[in-house]
């Protein structure tokens, strides 16, 4: 009976790589050809810091376990980016 708000969800998994161009292809197919609303992810600061803008641009909400890096606290994501894990800054 899954769904939310009466919307059927359908998971789409791509994998963003070790580097920023291979999670660039990955992010574009999600953004342009699957259109998601919802992206978990990236798992790597690194890579967060590339495709975030992108993300935030296309207005699709972002939400990331692993990222770390203290330079995403201070990122002008619109509200579209959330972490469920603390930073470096708090962690230390």
């Amino acid at each position: 009976a899954g769904g939310a708000l009466g919307r059927a969800v359908r998971l789409v998994v791509r994998d963003e790589g070790i580097a920023p161009t291979t999670a660039d292809l990955a992010l574009s197919d999600l953004l342009v050809d699957e259109e998601v609303d919802v992206i978990v992810g990236p798992g790597s600061s690194r890579i967060a810091l590339d495709v975030v803008p992108t993300i935030v641009d296309a207005g699709v909400l972002t939400c990331s376990p692993l990222t770390t890096s203290m330079l995403l606290t201070g990122l002008p994501d619109q509200g579209l980016f959330v972490r469920t894990i603390a930073s470096d800054e708090l962690q230390a």
